[in-house]
């Protein structure tokens, strides 16, 4: 089950899409930081891990890199703690629903 879900890091939208499994939860979360190829949630290598996952319980939640996909702000000029704050933003339990 894929639920779209928008995080914010301070005024900066990022677009994700949490993934569920079928059975009834609570579920543990793995929140997939990016690699430095793949940016968007849309990447194989993503949906391969959300889609595994699933399957043994486990939610995913994935989330498009700034400026990458459906999100804003600007990658090129973001500091590593700019990138670390979107993570946080995204492991945020209130925000995921879990």
């Amino acid at each position: 089950m894929k639920e779209e879900i928008t995080i914010h890091n301070n005024d900066i939208p990022l677009a994700g899409t949490l993934t569920k499994p079928e059975t009834a939860g609570p579920y543990p979360v793995v929140v997939v930081a990016h690699t430095s190829a793949a940016s968007t949630r849309e990447s194989g290598v993503y949906q391969y891990l959300a889609e595994v996952l699933s399957l043994s319980g486990v939610a995913v939640f994935i989330f498009d890199r700034r400026s990458s996909g459906d999100s804003t702000g600007i990658f090129g000029t973001a500091t590593f703690l700019d990138l670390a704050d979107d993570m946080n933003a995204a492991i945020d339990p209130k925000l995921i629903g879990l």
